[in-house]
């Protein structure tokens, strides 16, 4: 699974490599990371640097998350919710207020744990444009 960072220190982000896409956005540094990572090893690399997983909280920030993840060239990127006791909740703490689910999603009844987002049309498993 690829990571999208959110949120790191510049000095972090100049350090990337210029393969990766890097974009700025409302005060926020996202960077696209390109890794086999689990959720929990993405969440944990995320704030091994200063940052985390990033969090969706308005259709602004998804638009422009949106333009970053297009730039990538796999299907799915993890974001930073994750389901407690079958409330969804970001990592960083944020109220969770906004959502955009995909058709049908959530689909498995308190089973998911993790969001994903999808490059070609955002619209994941599960936050959707």
């Amino acid at each position: 699974m690829t990571v999208v960072g959110c949120d790191i220190p510049e000095e972090e982000v100049e350090k990337k490599s210029e393969e990766e896409t890097k974009i700025n956005w409302n005060s926020h540094r996202y960077v696209l990371y390109v890794g086999g990572l689990s959720w929990t090893a993405a969440r944990d690399y995320c704030k091994s640097i200063g940052g985390h997983l990033v969090t969706i909280t308005s259709s602004e920030e998804q638009e422009a998350v949106y333009n970053l993840v297009t730039g990538g060239n796999k299907t799915l990127y993890w974001i930073g919710g994750t389901q407690i006791d079958g409330n969804w909740v970001w990592v960083t703490g944020e109220q969770w207020e906004y959502t955009n689910w995909a058709p049908g999603e959530t689909n498995h009844d308190g089973n998911e744990r993790y969001i994903q987002m999808h490059r070609t049309n955002i619209r994941g498993d599960n936050a959707g444009k």
